[in-house]
């Protein structure tokens, strides 16, 4: 018998995917991805950005404040090219009607720095920002546009940035 793996929410009040009829002044489209820092992984919506999506009969199970649980249907990875496997791994939940998570830990553990400050977020990796997004006004939320991530080089890696590249050439023989 195989164990379905069971995800909590510490505290569920803050978690934006809980309200099943969201307050007025929770203005999110259907496609809003939210930074989020107490998420323990990415869990998308069905119509999320994301590339190598497969179905799964044994998804996670998460628990939501309201005391239902949502399985997820599919794994996928976010299209991140020059992050780690880990990083990237993220499980669709089509359940999901206010917005995909995003966790700034998973990104996090996996060498990337995350800066927040008044109005945007960005996520950096070896201090090259590779997505970026800005706080809704309304309700406080940091929102990430996985669409504005930056260019990849022809093999798939992040560009060095200029001082490493002077560095490179100062002792190239």
């Amino acid at each position: 018998n195989a164990t379905q793996p069971k995800i909590s929410l510490v505290n569920p009040t803050l978690d934006p995917i809980a309200p099943v009829s969201p307050p007025a002044s929770f203005s999110q489209t259907n496609d809003t991805i939210i930074a989020d820092t107490g998420c323990t992984g990415h869990f998308l919506q069905a119509n999320s950005p994301c590339i190598n999506k497969i179905p799964t009969t044994n998804g996670i199970t998460v628990g939501l404040p309201n005391g239902n649980h949502i399985r997820s249907t599919h794994t996928a990875l976010l299209d991140i090219p020059s992050l780690p496997f880990a990083a990237r791994k993220a499980h669709i939940f089509p359940q999901l009607k206010n917005g995909s998570l995003i966790s700034i830990g998973q990104f996090c553990d996996h060498g990337c720095t995350a800066t927040f400050d008044k109005s945007s977020v960005q996520l950096h990796q070896d201090g090259i920002t590779i997505v970026q997004g800005h706080r809704i006004t309304t309700n406080g939320l940091w929102t990430l546009n996985l669409d504005s991530k930056i260019n990849h080089n022809q093999d798939g890696q992040l560009p060095q940035p200029p001082d490493l590249q002077l560095h490179h050439l100062a002792y190239n023989p």
